[in-house]
């Protein structure tokens, strides 16, 4: 999974998705310790299994009734995909499917808002009832701060980029709406190792550059690192915006940030 907007919209609404809270938070406690058979290792060599569980997932995020997406989600459980998989795999892949409705002209602006912000209640209680974190040495623990710049509607992909960070081991902290006033508040109130700024297509250089700035108003050892569809656009992002790297691979940049190297170009 990369660090992307995945879609234009993915704004949570209450009205929409509080009876879905309320039942995800039940289902996780009633079967979030089962574990995977010991043959299945991951929906990534299951292809066929996650076109089918994407499918399902995405019918359930644009269905009238609310609770399919609860069935979906128990119906994943049962079919051994584990949480990080359907965090990682098959949220983005649904959330793609949606956002290609908008493209094609098959769904409207508020029907794929309401699907993605379903898709972002499943993030946010499926990572926070689910016990399936790995151990780790808090001690050691690599501190992240993800970033989605003021303005910007793409909130699904850097939930989801935050949930994976969880996942795999470093502290992750989601931030929303940020202002070059608020990074520097936030890089004030806490250090951060990795400042992780989601960039979609659009989005203003200078604004940018204002934010890697302000990352690094109290200390300039962290690594800021941009990613995001924003890449596909501006080959010199690293240049204009003075940011440690740019990548959308969190698995990079983790690497980068861990590396101790003072600017990097990384592939997209």
């Amino acid at each position: 999974m990369v660090f992307d907007e995945i879609t234009f919209s993915a704004r949570p609404a209450s009205e929409v998705d509080s009876v879905a809270v309320r039942a995800l938070s039940l289902l996780a406690a009633n079967t979030g310790n089962k574990a995977p058979s010991s043959s299945f290792k991951s929906l990534a060599d299951h292809k066929d299994l996650t076109k089918m569980l994407t499918q399902r997932l995405y019918q359930a995020s644009c269905d009238a009734d609310r609770q399919k997406v609860i069935i979906a989600i128990k119906e994943m459980q049962v079919s051994e995909a584990s949480v990080s998989d359907i965090i990682s795999i098959l949220v983005p892949a649904a959330a793609r499917k949606l956002g290609q409705d908008w493209v094609n002209d098959t769904a409207s602006f508020g029907a794929v808002t309401i699907g993605c912000a379903r898709l972002q209640a499943c993030v946010h209680h499926l990572e926070r009832n689910f016990a399936e974190r790995p151990l780790r040495d808090s001690a050691h623990q690599t501190n992240c701060l993800v970033v989605v710049p003021e303005g910007a509607q793409h909130t699904l992909g850097a939930v989801v980029l935050a949930a994976e960070l969880r996942q795999a081991g470093p502290h992750a902290q989601l931030a929303l709406d940020v202002s070059p006033e608020k990074m520097a508040r936030l890089v004030n109130d806490e250090h951060y190792d990795i400042v992780m700024i989601s960039a979609a297509l659009g989005q203003d250089i200078g604004t940018l550059r204002a934010l890697v700035k302000a990352a690094r108003t109290k200390d300039a050892r962290s690594k800021v690192i941009i990613g995001g569809s924003l890449l596909t656009s501006e080959k010199n992002l690293r240049k204009t915006t003075l940011s440690d790297a740019v990548t959308s691979d969190w698995q990079t940049a983790l690497k980068i940030g861990n590396s101790g190297l003072q600017s990097v170009d990384a592939k997209p």
